[in-house]
């Protein structure tokens, strides 16, 4: 019987080859059959690797070969850096299982499960990898191997190369449409019906030789990237869609196709906020023939931008108060202009918008300062440079929104909100730097970072709302609200009734941000038995994270057949719902939350005293209302109380002893003083002259009456 034969190779690589059979020609021997396997992958289960081939199955009874998927080969089971270590007895525990609890409870699984590859292990696995570090991917098996993750989740392969399959499994265009859809119907549900978007794009430098990868001149920056688009939900900052185009496309002309793209997949615009990259005339023409709004700043170099300055280039640099708002620490005069923005081709008809001609006097003056310090002035007359500085600071915003002066640049600046996407994506979604070579795992690992840079968003969003006590809750939302939440019903500030959230204020933890929670969450560890992995004893911080998602820290998780089920304390339940994690920000003011607490009081008041048939007179109930929680006015407790006495104790023995002095008591006098003046007494008396013993003189005796 003929037998794989097995050795390892100059490097030390375990290899294998079919060995044929022996033949005998020509009185000389030979093998007849015999061929190389490749690397050995799996021996048991005759697996190997060979270049050109990929991952295969042998089978010696016939010599043939099974192609298999990337998510089928095994996982490596060797030295992880070149290097035998033992298992060890401690994991990082915090993250994992945070994260292992919080993706299932606001059922975002269920969108993860649209992206098409049969390891969920894997996938899970790298997500975790993503949130929780930011080191390479050749550093993934190692960091799996001492994480909690590894127990979550045992099939998961993270092996370098199998990263490497793996992306190029997910990161087909059939996978990524396929999340879309998911993504996006699940946002929208989450969250309000109605799209109003942000759009941006990020450069992503990226020196290997691909197809998307092109010299790029973007704000007159000149870098070797690709690009990626993103659209972000404004009342939430929720990424809702993603493309990756060549460095070298121009926004203008990516605006008009997103947009149709996004009505396909379901999402039909309303509003759009943009940058000046994403503004043309044929832009603002189709925009208004789609029935868009939109805002955006414009270039400079536009002839309707031109004719607004020159017409209105005396008002905006006016230097009355009139029109001059403060914006962000800033002054900046607002001109709100109304003018012809676009052109309805099929009725002629002309749209009406808004350009609001702004100058930044600030910026203005730090111009016109670095100008004056350059070699280039020294050369300029006086009226070339009052020229030159004229329209330093002038920028102009056009719109459809017919807005006041006080709230164009709040409308503006609230597209802050991508860039913070994009700082998040780069910095807690492993964006960049990007680590791949080919174009198949560039768009898989863009799709994770993605994925990474939504939660990020949405934990930042959470934690940003925890010192309030109402939070607004969306209306997609409203009915599936918990039986045992208290809710109340407001008005807003546009007069619309509205139910929201009544919450228990947590207080700030630490600094809102993802980088924190995972910092402090990865701090935890356990260690780990044959039947148990016992956590460490949780710190304040990570008790009140896992607070402000309504999860429960466990006390012990018990290893079953390999799985692992967590126990928490007695009567405890994880109550985290995708309601409580999407509530928006809050609804009502300081002011506004005391006066509905002051109503309720009274209110409840009223209705006991109803019930009783007793009258309160008004003074009473107002005076129980004015009360509210907690002790009366002018009320302290017990502490306060015995500090104050204490301070008071403290004080009269300070006055006493300040009234007391050193020495004598005043007027007192000494044994020589007495004698002294006895002396003297009789010395007057025998002369006959002066005042009589024992008396004094007017100035003297009111002087010591004064002391």
């Amino acid at each position: 019987m003929i037998n794989i034969f097995y050795y390892n190779n100059t490097s030390g690589t375990p290899v294998a080859k079919w060995p044929g059979e022996g033949i005998r020609e020509g009185g000389q021997s030979r093998k007849k059959g015999q061929f190389y396997l490749g690397r050995v992958i799996n021996k048991d289960k005759n697996i190997f690797y060979k270049r050109g081939e990929g991952y295969y199955i042998f089978d010696p009874s016939d010599q043939s070969k099974k192609t298999i998927a990337p998510e089928d080969i095994p996982a490596y089971t060797g030295p992880v850096d070149k290097r035998e270590r033992k298992q060890s007895v401690c994991c990082v525990f915090g993250g994992p299982y945070f994260l292992s609890r919080l993706i299932p409870s606001i059922e975002y699984s269920q969108v993860l499960d649209k992206i098409n590859f049969s390891n969920r292990d894997t996938l899970s696995s790298l997500l975790h990898y993503y949130l929780l570090t930011n080191t390479a991917d050749m550093h993934a098996e190692y960091w799996y191997k001492n994480s909690y993750t590894s127990f979550l989740y045992p099939r998961a392969n993270l092996a370098s190369q199998r990263i490497s399959d793996f992306y190029r499994a997910v990161g087909t265009d059939d996978n990524r449409r396929a999340f879309l859809e998911e993504h996006i119907r699940y946002v929208v549900s989450s969250t309000d019906d109605e799209y109003y978007i942000l759009i941006d794009s990020t450069g992503c430098p990226n020196a290997c030789d691909i197809p998307i990868t092109k010299v790029s001149r973007h704000e007159n920056e000149v870098n070797i990237e690709f690009r990626v688009i993103v659209v972000v939900q404004q009342s939430t900052g929720l990424p809702i869609y993603y493309e990756i185009i060549p460095g070298n496309v121009v926004d203008i002309s990516t605006l008009e196709n997103v947009i149709r793209k996004l009505g396909l997949y379901g999402c039909k615009i309303k509003y759009v906020l943009g940058d000046a990259g994403y503004c043309c005339p044929g832009t603002m023409e189709r925009l208004i023939l789609s029935g868009i709004e939109f805002m955006t700043r414009m270039n400079p170099t536009y002839d309707l931008y031109k004719d607004t300055v020159s017409r209105h280039y005396q008002e905006v640099i006016d230097p009355s108060p009139s029109n001059t708002i403060r914006y962000r620490g800033r002054l900046v005069k607002v001109i709100k202009v109304e003018s012809i923005i676009g052109t309805d081709k099929s009725t002629g008809e002309s749209k009406t918008g808004y350009i609001y001609l702004c100058r930044d006097i600030q910026s203005f003056h730090s111009k016109a300062d670095h100008l004056m310090n350059t070699k280039y002035a020294k050369s300029m007359t006086s009226d070339e440079i009052i020229k030159a500085i004229g329209k330093f600071g002038i920028f102009a915003i056009v719109s459809t929104l017919d807005l006041s002066p006080d709230d164009v640049l709040p409308e503006y600046y609230t597209r802050q909100g991508i860039e913070q996407f994009f700082d998040y994506a780069k910095n807690y979604g492993r964006m960049i730097p990007v680590r791949n070579h080919n174009l198949e795992t560039v768009s898989g690992h863009m799709l994770i970072a993605f994925i990474t840079t939504f939660l990020c968003t949405l934990l930042k969003n959470r934690m940003n709302i925890l010192d309030t006590r109402y939070v607004a809750v969306p209306n997609h939302l409203q009915e599936k609200v918990d039986t045992d939440a208290e809710t109340i019903m407001c008005e807003t500030s546009e007069g619309k009734r509205q139910m929201v959230l009544v919450q228990d204020p947590i207080g700030t933890i630490l600094k809102p941000n993802p980088g924190t929670l995972f910092f402090v969450l990865q701090l935890q560890s356990a260690e780990i038995f044959d039947t148990e992995i016992v956590p460490s004893v949780p710190t304040r911080e990570v008790n009140d994270f896992f607070d402000a998602f309504y999860l429960n820290y466990p006390q012990t998780i018990l290893r079953e057949h390999g799985a692992v089920l967590p126990v928490l304390k007695e009567d405890a339940k994880d109550k985290c719902t995708r309601v409580k994690v999407f509530v928006q920000k809050p609804l009502l003011s300081d002011q506004e939350i005391e006066n509905k607490r002051k109503a309720k009081d009274k209110k409840q008041l009223e209705n006991m005293a109803a019930k009783q048939g007793i009258t309160i007179p008004k003074e009473e109930v107002s005076e129980q209302t004015k009360r509210g929680r907690g002790r009366p006015p002018g009320s302290k407790n017990k502490k306060t109380l015995e500090r104050e006495a204490e301070q008071q104790r403290m004080a009269g023995e300070k006055t006493q002893a300040t009234k007391r002095g050193r020495g004598r008591p005043p007027g007192s006098k000494n044994k020589k003083t007495l004698e002294r003046e006895a002396k003297e007494r009789e010395q007057a008396a025998k002369r006959g002259r002066g005042r009589p013993p024992g008396s004094k003189n007017k100035k003297k005796t009111a002087k010591q009456n004064k002391k």
